[in-house]
């Protein structure tokens, strides 16, 4: 999964591309459509955390696709950021995956803005 972090007012702004899919075995690590491994997300966000960094906000726009897999990542991901005092907001999803997150309820898991800058200063 293409990941690329910047950091705007000590808020850290991860960006993600791409359409996300789980592998075709029951055995396998969820990948993305090119066979990159979706966990690298938890990565990113680990390294992150540890670098105590709490606040961060998911880019979406360039997401057109996620899987059960790829949502089980942001719920977890989400956790993992409450129990270290932080918080996880989604920025732009795009519309299938925007349409994805309110039919799973994951609206009211998840702060959803639509610009940056509002995204930025709610943290």
């Amino acid at each position: 999964m293409p990941i690329r972090v910047r950091t705007v007012e000590q808020v850290q702004i991860v960006e993600l591309t791409g359409d996300f899919t789980i592998g075709g075995s029951a055995l396998a690590r969820p990948l993305d459509l090119r066979g990159r491994p979706l966990d690298d997300l938890g990565v990113v966000l680990a390294e992150l955390f540890d670098r105590g960094q709490r606040r961060i906000l998911l880019d979406l726009r360039h997401v057109t696709f996620i899987d059960s897999a790829g949502l089980g990542e942001l719920v977890a991901s989400k956790k993992r950021a409450l129990e270290r005092g932080g918080d996880i907001k989604l920025l732009q999803p795009a519309k299938r995956v925007r349409e994805l997150l309110v039919m799973t309820l994951l609206t009211r898991i998840f702060e959803i803005h639509d610009d940056e800058a509002t995204a930025v200063s709610s943290f």
